[in-house]
């Protein structure tokens, strides 16, 4: 089974072009661990928070690696440790690496809402919530379930850009849509940047 790890911890910087040459080193190690599909890393500046998602061929691929992940939060943020939290979920993917594939978008999001039914979510996001995105510039979406009882869905979504993404967020017909699909609340979005592609 599929299995994804996601982690969120407070982060003082550094932000974008110069965290992956910081970083570049470390997206090497994490990445040539076995069993890891691909990972999306994040950053919020305004709220002064980082995030990592990664997606394991595996349950025990994933468990092997959250210790490394964790050890690697740390080194981030050596001075607040504390401030790491780890989400070990099992995660049905229809397509593999099918976010790591679509490598053209020039902006990419991830949204993490709680739903009343996936069922429900999955039929109204394929028709009444596609239309509303690709009509502001989304260049494809992917849904992951959080098998772990809490109801909850971790969308990537790619856009042709900033400006597309901020289109979106805000019309105000798309929450209607959202509700109508049994999202309970607003979606949590996170600009993420795609660290790195690997075939295995």
């Amino acid at each position: 089974m599929r299995t994804l790890l996601q982690f969120d911890f407070a982060f003082d910087g550094p932000w974008g072009q110069d965290l992956q040459i910081a970083c570049r080193d470390l997206a090497d190690d994490i990445a040539a661990q076995p069993g890891l599909i691909w990972k999306l890393w994040g950053e919020n500046r305004s709220a002064g928070r980082a995030c990592g998602v990664y997606l394991f061929e595996t349950p025990e691929s994933g468990r092997c690696l959250c210790d490394q992940a964790s050890a690697a939060a740390r080194r981030l943020r050596r001075d607040r440790p504390d401030d790491l939290v780890l989400q070990p979920q099992s995660a049905a993917v229809s397509h593999d690496a099918r976010a790591a594939v679509r490598g053209q978008a020039m902006y990419t999001t991830i949204a993490e809402v709680e739903i009343e039914n996936l069922a429900r979510f999955l039929s109204i996001f394929a028709t009444d919530g596609r239309s509303k995105r690709e009509a502001h510039g989304s260049l494809g979406a992917e849904v992951l379930f959080a098998s772990d009882g809490s109801d909850r869905v971790i969308v990537l979504i790619d856009w042709r850009d900033e400006a597309a993404y901020d289109a979106f967020r805000s019309d105000a017909s798309v929450p209607p849509t959202m509700a109508k699909g049994g999202a309970k609340g607003r979606p949590r979005f996170t600009p993420v940047i795609r660290a790195g592609r690997f075939a295995a």
